[in-house]
């Protein structure tokens, strides 16, 4: 009766974990588009501040993996010469640098990652998930990131809301678990305005491309993928 007791307890125990990871950092990849940098990037990494709390080294092929731990205020650098910063201009007009990590969600790939040098003098194309790196739509074609008709560089911000939480990594959208209705991420209450005061932000929607508080990297990059400004499951972020 004890062994089944306790096989029985172990057994709850695994139930209620299931989808939680040991682990509370978060796992962001991607491609370095080497060929459009003006030189090579040797490593990206993650700073807040004058700290770097993740770094990866870029394979031969531009492949890095980061392991970001929570916290709020992030930025993502591509150390190279020139230093650039990954942005992310979002569908809403604004491009953003910060963003901030809650814990462990489903890993986050950014695609291919190309250098663009001053983010406010570009035009922005917003394309579905999946159609930044390359698609054929009713605006031209997107071939390598850039919009062969228009000259606009290709981004999807689709995931630019939810934090990819619950099972099979499900998007946790305003507190509600989008697969199961059930409320995660501290539930509606806790998300009403999330994300949004700690992502460094500059308004490019009449063209000035002035930051609130000239935040922006001078030299930038974009992904194919732009990367939440507020990612991960959990209700704190340090």
């Amino acid at each position: 009766m004890i062994r089944i007791s306790i096989a029985t307890l172990t057994l709850a125990a695994g139930t209620l974990v299931m989808g939680c990871t040991s682990d509370s950092s978060q796992s962001v990849s991607g491609r370095v588009d080497q060929a459009g940098f003006p030189s090579a990037v040797s490593a990206v990494r993650v700073v807040r501040g004058s700290t770097t709390v993740a770094e990866s080294p870029v394979a031969a092929d531009g492949a890095f993996s980061l392991a970001i731990p929570t916290g709020a205020g992030y930025r993502i650098e591509l150390v190279s010469a020139e230093q650039p910063g990954l942005v992310f201009p979002r569908s809403t007009g604004v491009i953003e640098a910060a963003f901030t990590v809650k814990g462990s969600a489903a890993p986050f790939d950014l695609g291919t990652v190309r250098f663009i040098g001053v983010a406010s003098t570009h035009v922005f194309r917003q394309d579905p998930a999946g159609a930044a790196g390359g698609s054929d739509t009713a605006d031209g074609e997107c071939e390598n990131g850039v919009d062969t008709t228009t000259g606009a560089i290709c981004v999807d911000d689709a995931e630019e809301e939810g934090d990819q939480c619950g099972e099979s990594g499900a998007d946790c959208v305003d507190g509600i678990d989008s697969a199961t209705g059930a409320e995660c991420d501290g539930g509606p209450g806790a998300n009403q305005n999330d994300g949004g005061d700690e992502a460094d932000t500059a308004d490019t929607s009449d063209g000035d491309g002035e930051t609130a508080d000239d935040a922006l990297p001078a030299e930038s990059a974009v992904a194919d993928h732009n990367l939440p400004a507020t990612i991960g499951c959990g209700d704190a972020a340090d």
